[in-house]
């Protein structure tokens, strides 16, 4: 599995979560393109090589097709759906940081957010705000209270309901 095949995994299960499918090819225009949508949402990862500005320009000009005929579908007055694009890239961050900054901090259309593959994990998945946190591990660990605070989870507790 390539890394982008995992990244399309990992955000696959983390928007299940949220209400946000993986869209058809036929719902987009460009094959360079994954995108999830919902009702308020789209996020869509880009994949042209290049330079990063252009590769942003051209998704962004992608992205914004598809929100506008997503807004104009729902036919509802003042419809917007949010959008997310996501750029993955090979370099790393403190390469470009100048250039990641000012494709980041440009919001006219949509968001934009620049990931990176360390040879572990995506990293910047969390900084995207539609992506919930991948859940947790279990813990094995038990706590052990004291006396003290026992009583002080217990007076925290909400009463019980009389016929509970």
């Amino acid at each position: 599995m390539s890394n982008l095949d995992d990244l399309s995994a990992d955000i696959d299960a983390r928007l299940a979560g949220v209400g946000l499918t993986r869209l058809t090819p036929d719902e987009f225009s460009d094959d360079r393109a994954i995108v999830w949508g919902g009702l308020y949402a789209c996020l869509m990862v880009w994949t042209a090589e290049g330079d990063l500005v252009s590769a942003a320009q051209r998704g962004e000009g992608v992205l914004d097709t598809l929100l506008n005929k997503r807004e104009k579908a729902w036919n509802w007055p003042a419809t917007t759906v949010d959008g997310y694009l996501v750029l993955p890239t090979t370099k790393p961050p403190h390469v470009d940081t100048a250039i990641i900054r000012t494709i980041e901090s440009s919001t006219l259309i949509c968001r934009k957010f620049v990931i990176w593959h360390d040879g572990v994990r995506w990293v910047g998945l969390e900084r995207i705000p539609i992506l919930p946190l991948p859940p947790a591990e279990p813990s094995a660990a038990t706590v052990e209270y004291n006396e003290a605070e026992r009583q002080l989870l217990d007076t925290l507790r909400p009463p019980e309901r009389a016929g509970s």
